[in-house]
């Protein structure tokens, strides 16, 4: 069994125990971490370890902005909110900080 795979069961096993604890809703947690699964495996740039880490920081940013897009879109689903907000929010803020590097300040005042 490859280490990717073994990492991958183990986060697994960890959601599905973390749903279970008290405070936690499941469906919301197995849908951010499903969200952030699609994350990490579609992303090829980096290693092991930065996609781990970006992983874990998607799954929890999902978990937590659930209510929010819940709130604030037509989805009412809140599992549906995490799942489509950890897949999408750590490629959007890379995106956003690639373009701020190549940034021109001289752009800005063009317009």
């Amino acid at each position: 069994m490859s280490a990717e795979a073994s990492a991958a069961a183990a986060a697994s096993a960890t959601a599905i125990l973390a749903g279970m604890l008290p405070g936690v809703d499941g469906g919301t947690l197995i849908g951010a971490f499903s969200g952030a699964a699609v994350f990490v495996l579609s992303t090829k740039d980096g290693g092991c370890v930065n996609r781990v880490l970006y992983g874990f920081i998607s799954c929890l940013l999902g978990y937590m902005g659930a209510g929010e897009v819940a709130r604030l879109t037509p989805i009412s689903d809140p599992a549906i909110g995490a799942f489509l907000l950890s897949a999408v929010l750590v490629t959007v803020t890379l995106t956003l900080i690639e373009r701020i590097k190549t940034l021109q300040i001289s752009d800005l005042w063009k317009r």
